[in-house]
């Protein structure tokens, strides 16, 4: 609230000075202040659209950079070991760097029953 009444202050004082240099005054007043508020609109509109596509494309990168992970693999073929650039959610082609071959390596995401062993007394 103290915001909203601070920036009518202001658009009201920019309007009088107008008006107190530009005669006659109450015509001068008028259109200062409502092309201050019409400029700020549209200005506030601009920034607001940026602000939105700013923060879409942060949102967008953070999401692959959560699905990114580096994992090391060894080559199917001369089982030389490198570390390759994985997502999680898509399946990633690579070229060994030691044999040149091509390799398709596939997110496989298992999981296991643990078992805790029971130790009876006898």
């Amino acid at each position: 609230m103290i915001n909203i009444l601070k920036s009518f202050i202001i658009t009201i004082l920019v309007s009088t000075i107008f008006a107190f240099i530009i005669e006659p005054f109450w015509k001068t007043f008028i259109i200062t202040t409502l092309l201050q508020f019409i400029i700020f609109y549209f200005f506030n509109t601009l920034y607001q659209g940026y602000i939105v596509k700013k923060a879409m494309e942060l949102n967008i990168q953070l999401e692959n950079e959560k699905a990114k992970s580096t994992v090391t693999l060894p080559c199917p073929s001369c089982n030389y070991i490198q570390q390759v650039e994985m997502s999680f959610n898509k399946t990633t082609t690579y070229k060994c760097d030691k044999c040149n071959t091509e390799i398709k390596a596939e997110p496989n995401v298992k999981n296991y029953l643990t078992t805790n062993p029971i130790y009876v007394e006898k």
